[in-house]
């Protein structure tokens, strides 16, 4: 579900999942995504309200993904490549099972 509040001059937009947990989180993704875990059953008002007391928090890791230019990697892997893994480098091998991400 997708909710906003406005903060200042700005929106912040965020998704919301409820999820069987206790407490609520709130995610910063790179790219400008925010992403809230909430119990479930806890009304739209209440997220707003504890996504509002975060959103001077939420403005700030935002612009800390701008000032880094983070762009996430598209990596293609291919049979036999070398990459690191755990301090070692490790060899691509493709045994035929495809997984969709």
């Amino acid at each position: 579900m997708k909710l906003s509040i406005q903060y200042g001059d700005k929106t912040i937009e965020f998704d919301v999942l409820y999820r069987n947990r206790k407490t609520l989180a709130v995610q910063i993704q790179p790219v400008d995504k925010i992403l809230v875990l909430s119990p479930k059953g806890l009304s739209k008002e209440i997220i707003k309200e504890k996504v509002k007391s975060k959103s001077k928090w939420i403005i700030k890791k935002l612009l800390d993904f701008k000032d880094i230019g983070y762009l996430p990697l598209n990596r293609e892997f291919v049979n036999g490549e070398a990459f690191m893994y755990l301090g070692r480098r490790k060899w691509l091998r493709d045994f035929g099972v495809r997984m969709e991400l």
